[in-house]
């Protein structure tokens, strides 16, 4: 059945050309050349310049830092922190101890002296009590530096302040007062020299250097042969060294150097090569260096070690190319790793310095070294800001290739992007750099440069935007490359989308916070507007036939008064629609920017204009939905403007076109109300009410408000009795109530519309809908005398009448009536034949060859499968399933030698098969499957009807013949069974069973040849049996085989029944006894049981016997009924008749 709906009636022919007059030409336009005020000033544009010069020169610049500094914060103090490996908790208990301790020996000690004041040991006895005192503070003071440097360890966690960590001071007063006393009173005391030298390195600690140069210088005079003398020494170097004393200072830590086993000679030797350094002799210096470093174990430098390493590198970079020495020496002694940490340390530091080559030597080293390293972009960083001071040239390409190389997509960021601050510097260098170039070429150009100064400066633009789109300097960016699209370039494509750009940022709100909002304001319009004009240009440039071109070479034409041309606008007749298509590219381009111009900025003056350009460029491609909220807008926000009353007729043409009822109604009315009849007479918004009514009755059925809608058109039809209207307004009604399931109501006016109205156009439609109406009824013959009124000569031009009698044809057939459907085939071909295509014809031809059979009219089933035949348009599929057909009618009809007609079509349905490619051969299968079936099942009546007999001539030829026909039906039924058709493969594998089995019983049922004893009788039926037995073995193997077949192909027919119970009744008869030792059973094999040797003829005569009683009964082959199923039971030895094997052509789908 073919699937068809009910139409809308479509009326009022004279709609377009009452609304569509050719009045409502107005002025031409050219948005380009519109006189239009720029809302950017001068000002404005060199503040958003000004903006851009402080971006770049904000992100170019890098704060450069180093940790490397030209003096030295390492004191002996933090050398001895460094060398302690005692805990907070453990000083304090050796504190608590000497402290006790020392106390009590200072009391014995205070108390023997005030006993013996005069003694000549009181100068050793103040001695010990100075240093025991001096021990305690000392001890003081060392457990404070603990915590002060545990103090510091937090600071470094992040856990305290540094304010929160006071650095202790030591105090000796107590001693040093007692020194000072000894010195004073036992001049020649024997250990003066220790007592000198207390007081020098107390007043050291004190920070009274001045006074305590003094006892060192007398110590290190006098006392030649102390052992104080490396401590004054390094006492003096230091006080020297903080007095920036530098040649003093080296030659006291020289004379420390004399004492290769002082406990603080590696210090001495640090702090020589700083005197070197602060003396200016920077090859000493780093030297020196290098003579601390080498002191240390290379696997586990101490503190004093690690900070000469650090000091080394400025040393070498005060000499030339001083970094390379750097790289070498610790590429020796350390690992690369090291090695770059030292360098990075020293390139920041010659950066500072302003040694640029070097600095810059080392960075490209380290981006040759290590590409994809974390710092990359702050050592090209420093390249380009030292190639910007000297070579602009340089500057710009190396800038050039560092963006590349720094691409989101490229090979540095994809290793680092988890490295957040690596990141954000490589963004800074891009941003920093392209927005300096970008400014740099744009002011030039400005300044007198030449074209490609524009077009490097749009570039460099284009760079920054397209990397960061949502930078707040891409607003301002993106505005200037607009203008040199537009203005300087004349590029008009790239010029509208980055105006559109500025657009889209202003919306995100994604504009520079410092800008003043009236600047952003008036930088925004200016460029919603210069997307309109860029568009517009493009339009004329690539699209000559767009009506943009027309209205700019038509650009202030004065339209002609609507009395001088309305009377052919009446006489016009309908206007056809303008064919819908797609808007030209850049004309898409040109209306969306008009309306996003529009939206933004509906009051001003140049709005409507734009509204009213962009909706002719919609209607001169038909898509009047677009022009409708065009033309609204124009009425709506300038209803006083020039184009506003040719706006309202060109809204109601532009709905009508739509078929947007309730607009149509609602702007006829404006129109009428307001007595607008200029453009648009007073007739034709009569009947544009009309019909608007018509349409809405039909909105309202479709929304289920099935009384309001037929109420609607029925007044239509009241108000309107004699219009053309009427017979749609009461079709209309019939269609709203059977939407609203009044179907006996829709039923009697669409009898009235035949009745009242059978010239109109609305007759042959409702004919149409009442045979829908009782096919979904289910009355299918009332459904199909409607349908084939369709096939009357005054509908047969109805558009779906040739459908209406293929259905009626349909429907006949379902009913059963064959005649009829025959008869309504042959009026639809002959009616609408030319209408179809071939494979439609050969299908109805084919179906009334089979409506032909179903009446039982074979010979005219024949004739017209034989005709089929000699078409040249059918399928290969079609050719084998009537080949078939005519093959089964020749069985059935048996005319003279039928066997051999029957065989030709058989032979011919296979041969065609086998030719057809795979998809034609799974369409045909069955059909071909069951030719070759009906082939086998000839030689199998030919086998079935060759008798065994007596005397032994006759049962030699007779065994012979049937055996050949057995072999010859098997092989057949063989290739049915490789074709692979579910039904036909059961059918097969069946009958090769049934075959064996046949052979079998035949062999069974001789009679026994007359004048044999007994034991003659008896052995010739050993003999027999033994003939017979492998025959029925064969038959079960082919049995089980079918089953097999059956499950692979899931063919659950009755030839799998069948061969089932086959199988059950020669299993039963073969094998009664399963359990017994050395007898196997099994379904696709046969195995043999070999008893014991006997000589007893009465032994033999028992087996025979009881094998005889075992041997299955012989039963009637099946017959094959009409579907090709065996029948369900057949007479004792009954055999097929002659017309018995003849299945009917269906689907092989297998009942299950």
């Amino acid at each position: 059945m073919k699937n068809r709906h009910t139409t809308r009636t479509i009326f009022g022919a004279l709609m377009v050309a009452l609304l569509a007059s050719p009045t409502a030409e107005v002025w031409a336009q050219d948005i380009s050349a519109q006189e239009r005020e720029r809302a950017t000033t001068d000002d404005i544009l060199d503040s958003a310049s000004r903006r851009l010069d402080e971006q770049a020169a904000a992100e170019s610049e890098r704060e450069v830092e180093s940790d490397l500094e030209a003096e030295t914060n390492v004191t002996l103090d933090q050398v001895e922190d460094e060398q302690r490996t005692m805990s907070v908790e453990e000083i304090e208990a050796l504190k608590r101890r000497l402290e006790a301790q020392n106390r009590r020996m200072i009391t014995q000690l205070d108390e023997i002296i005030a006993r013996s004041p005069y003694a000549a040991q009181k100068p050793d006895w103040m001695f010990q009590k100075a240093e025991l005192l001096w021990e305690l503070r000392n001890m003081e003071y060392v457990r404070a530096r603990t915590e002060y440097n545990a103090c510091l360890d937090a600071v470094y966690e992040g856990t305290l302040d540094e304010s929160e960590c006071p650095e202790p001071m030591p105090d000796y007063s107590e001693a040093q007062a007692i020194y000072e006393d000894i010195l004073r009173e036992y001049p020649d005391y024997n250990r003066l020299d220790e007592v000198i030298f207390r007081l020098g390195s107390g007043l050291i600690e004190a920070n009274q250097g001045a006074q305590a140069v003094g006892y060192l210088q007398r110590l290190v005079t006098n006392y030649p042969n102390s052992r104080y003398l490396p401590d004054a020494y390094l006492a003096l170097g230091e006080f020297f060294f903080d007095q920036q004393q530098a040649g003093v200072a080296k030659m006291n830590y020289e004379k420390v150097l004399g004492y290769e086993e002082y406990r603080n000679y590696d210090y001495a030797l640090y702090k020589l090569a700083w005197s070197h350094f602060n003396n200016g002799e920077h090859r000493e210096s780093a030297d020196t260096f290098k003579r601390v470093i080498a002191r240390a174990d290379s696997a586990a430098w101490n503190f004093l070690q690690t900070q000469a390493s650090n000091d080394l590198m400025l040393a070498l970079a005060e000499i030339d190319n001083g970094w390379i020495e750097a790289r070498d020496y610790f590429t020796e002694i350390r690992d690369i790793e090291y090695t770059y940490e030292q360098i990075d340390r020293m390139a920041g530091y010659l950066e500072l310095q302003g040694k640029d080559a070097d600095a810059l030597a080392a960075y490209e080293w380290f981006l040759e070294e290590r590409p994809n390293d974390p710092s990359v972009p702050d050592w090209m960083d420093a390249i380009v800001r030292s190639l910007r001071r000297t070579n602009f040239e340089a500057y710009e390409e190396r800038v050039q290739r560092y963006v590349a190389y720094l691409n989101p997509e490229g090979t540095w960021f994809r290793n680092n992007t988890e490295e957040e601050r690596a990141i954000s510097n490589a963004n800074l260098l891009v941003e920093g750099n392209l927005a300096r170039l970008a400014n740099h070429y744009h002011r030039q150009a400005q300044r007198g440069g030449t074209r490609e100064d524009y077009v490097t400066a749009a570039d460099y633009y284009q760079q920054f935007i397209d990397r960061f789109p949502e930078h707040p300097a891409s607003f301002d960016m993106t505005f200037f490359l607009g203008e040199i699209y537009l203005y300087n370039l004349e590029d008009y494509e790239r010029a509208a989308q980055q105006y559109q750009l500025v657009v889209d940022l202003y919306k995100n709100d994604n504009v520079p916070e410092e800008a003043k909002p009236e600047e952003v304001e008036a930088l925004v319009r200016d460029a919603a507007y210069a997307v309109v004009s860029s568009y517009n240009e493009l339009v004329k440039q690539h699209h000559p036939d767009s009506i943009l071109v027309e209205m700019a070479a038509r650009a202030g034409e004065n339209p002609e008064p609507t009395s001088q041309r309305m009377d052919s606008a009446a006489n016009a007749g309908e206007t056809p629609p303008i064919p819908r298509t797609d808007l030209l590219k850049y004309e898409e381009g040109f209306v969306q920017a008009s309306d996003q111009f529009s939206e933004m900025y509906p009051t001003e003056d140049v709005t409507p204009t734009v509204d009213y350009v962009a909706a002719e460029v919609y209607k001169s491609r038909g898509q009047y939905d677009k022009c409708v909220p065009r033309y609204e807008s124009i009425i709506e926000n300038a209803p006083r403007h020039t184009y506003a009353s040719y706006a309202g007729n060109s809204l109601l043409e532009a709905n009508y076109r739509l078929q947007r009822w309730d607009e149509v109604e609602k702007w006829a009315r404006h129109l009428l109300e307001n007595e607008i009849f200029d453009v648009t007479p007073r007739d034709s918004l009569t009947q544009a009410i009309a019909y608007a009514i018509n349409e809405k009755a039909i909105d309202l059925k479709e929304e289920d408000k099935v009384d309001e809608a037929a109420t609607e058109m029925l007044r239509l039809a009241g108000e309107f009795p004699d219009s053309e209207f009427a017979p749609g307004a009461v079709f209309n009604a019939a269609a709203i109530y059977e939407g609203g399931n009044e179907v006996n109501r829709a039923v009697e006016l669409y009898q009235r519309v035949i009745d009242t109205y059978p010239e109109s156009e609305q007759a042959p439609n409702a004919l149409y809908v009442l045979g829908l109406i009782f096919e979904s009824r289910a009355d299918l013959s009332q459904a199909a005398t409607y349908f084939a009124r369709l096939g009357e000569e005054n509908y047969r031009s109805y558009e779906k009448a040739g459908d209406a009698v293929y259905n009626a044809a349909v429907l006949r057939t379902a009913m059963e009536q064959w005649d009829e459907a025959i008869s309504t085939y042959e009026s639809y071909l002959e009616y609408f034949g030319e209408e179809i295509d071939d494979e439609e014809e050969n299908t109805i031809e084919l179906e009334m060859a089979f409506l032909e059979k179903n009446r039982e009219n074979w010979e005219a089933a024949r004739t017209r499968f034989e005709e089929f035949l000699k078409k040249d348009t059918i399928k290969g599929a079609e050719r084998v399933e009537v080949n078939l057909e005519l093959g089964l009618l020749a069985e059935r009809m048996q005319p003279r030698n039928w066997e051999e007609v029957a065989d030709g079509y058989f032979t011919d349905a296979v041969s065609t098969w086998k030719e057809l490619d795979e998809e034609g051969q799974n369409a045909s299968r069955q059909f071909a499957a069951q030719a070759r079936f009906h082939q086998g099942e000839a030689i199998f009546r030919k086998f079935k009807a060759v008798e065994l007999s007596f005397p032994v001539r006759t049962l030699t030829r007779t065994a012979q013949e049937k055996g050949q026909y057995q072999l010859d039906a098997e092989e057949i039924f063989a290739e049915v069974i490789q074709m692979k058709s579910p039904r036909w493969v059961a059918a097969a594998a069946y009958r090769i069973g049934q075959a064996y089995k046949d052979f079998a019983e035949g062999l069974f049922n001789l009679p026994l040849p007359e004048g044999l004893t007994p034991d003659q009788e008896f052995e010739y039926q050993l003999s027999v049996e033994d003939l017979a037995f492998p025959l029925q073995e064969r038959a079960l193997t082919a049995f089980n085989r079918a089953l097999e077949l059956a499950l692979e192909y899931e063919a659950y027919n009755e030839w799998s029944r069948l061969s089932a119970q086959e199988i059950s009744q020669l299993e039963r008869g073969a094998y009664p006894i399963t359990g017994q030792e050395g007898v196997t059973v099994e379904h696709n094999r046969t195995e043999f049981f070999a008893p014991d040797p006997v000589t007893d003829w009465s032994v033999v005569a028992e087996r025979g016997a009881a094998r005889f009683e075992r041997r299955p009964k012989p039963e009637p082959a099946p017959a094959l009924d009409e579907n090709g199923q065996p029948m369900e039971a057949a007479p004792e030895g009954a055999t097929p008749a002659e017309g018995e094997g003849t299945p009917s052509a269906e689907s092989e789908t297998p009942a299950s």
